[in-house]
């Protein structure tokens, strides 16, 4: 039986050979534009100085003295901008906080884990960055809020390197959170976490695909829905919960449970109108007035009938010749709509719909 520290063990092996650390050189390549501001409002022999000595200052920790008579070994060249389209984040600088944090949350994105964990064996007092990742919440959501403030300082369109994996990674971070926290996630976090263009999963979704999501009128994807688009793709589900309260680092016997045979799971045909929404138990019911009690409306204007429960309104509407129901538009109000088709829907997944 595979413990969870094996199968720790194994995502880290795959995120550390496969890591092109773009997020970390999206942090630093996208300062040329420093270079390019002093080169307007100066000249191009400034903007090099400029740039050769921040080279300088970046590889250069905090605490470390500056030596500024290494500039003096090498003249700044006027081809400055070559050699910032190639700077090594991990080498050339000297590796800040912030991008040890994109590099872990990049492998807690697509690999349901933090790289950091690796050093929780170790004896001795570990670092306060190690400490922060146990709390993963909050580790994930402030490497988040600290990467998207970064983001901000762009204007929209930048097409600097790395910042667009830096947004894509923030996306697919933010939509594991919820996911695992069996929270709605959003469209463009379902396709980031998928590792799929937004544009490609909007096409499932307006082509009603088989394993699309559906999309809640506030345009949001519940978990169950989510699910089913995700076990279709190559998505490693996390461990972070099982790995941390079990504190898998002290010991290998932490196995991981084996599946249960589960029962197979219940499925119903539900109407689907032309603008994607369903008829849901959560979506549908309406509050009632005071006297009445909450409650589902089916059928054509002047001929509509009021059920308190779900089952017995979804049994009626299928012995309709055309289904009709009452459904919230964007303003809240109950409007009528038709059905286009009946859609296959898991018990589960239409429970949160």
């Amino acid at each position: 039986m595979q413990s969870l520290q094996h199968e720790f063990d194994i995502r880290l092996t795959a995120f550390q050979e496969s890591y092109e650390w773009e997020e970390c050189d999206g942090l630093v390549r996208p300062l040329a534009l420093a270079g390019d501001l002093i080169e307007s409002a100066f000249e191009p022999v400034t903007a090099a100085r400029a740039m050769h000595a921040l080279r300088q200052v970046l590889s250069t920790a905090p605490e470390s003295e500056m030596t500024w008579s290494k500039l003096d070994n090498e003249e700044p060249t006027l081809e400055w901008r070559a050699q910032w389209e190639d700077i090594d984040a991990y080498n050339d600088t000297f590796w800040p906080e912030t991008m040890e944090r994109a590099h872990d949350l990049h492998a807690f994105a697509y690999y349901g884990i933090l790289p950091s964990w690796s050093f929780l064996s170790e004896d001795g007092e570990k670092p306060q960055r190690i400490l922060d990742s146990l709390d993963v919440p909050a580790f994930v959501t402030g490497t988040i809020e600290n990467l998207t403030g970064f983001l901000s300082l762009f204007g929209p369109g930048s097409e600097f390197y790395g910042l667009e994996a830096i947004q894509t990674t923030c996306l697919a971070a933010a939509g594991r959170l919820k996911y695992d926290n069996d929270e709605p996630i959003t469209v463009h976090e379902l396709a980031a976490l998928s590792r799929v263009t937004t544009k490609r999963l909007q096409n499932a979704i307006y082509a009603k695909s088989a394993d699309a999501p559906i999309v809640s009128r506030d345009g949001l994807i519940a978990p169950a829905s989510a699910e089913s688009w995700l076990t279709k793709r190559d998505y490693m589900p996390s461990i972070w919960k099982e790995y941390l309260s079990g504190e898998c680092w002290k010991s290998e016997s932490n196995d991981i449970a084996p599946k249960k045979l589960e029962e197979p799971e219940e499925y119903l045909f539900v109407p689907e109108a032309r603008d994607g929404t369903i008829f849901g138990p959560k979506s549908c019911l309406r509050p009632g007035r005071p006297s009445e009690e909450p409650h589902y409306t089916i059928g054509a204007k002047g001929e509509e009938q009021d059920y308190e429960n779900f089952g017995d309104a979804l049994s009626a509407l299928t012995t309709m010749a055309t289904p009709r129901w009452r459904r919230p538009n964007d303003a809240g109000n109950f409007g009528i709509v038709t059905v286009e088709r009946w859609r296959r829907v898991s018990a589960r997944e239409l429970s949160q719909l």
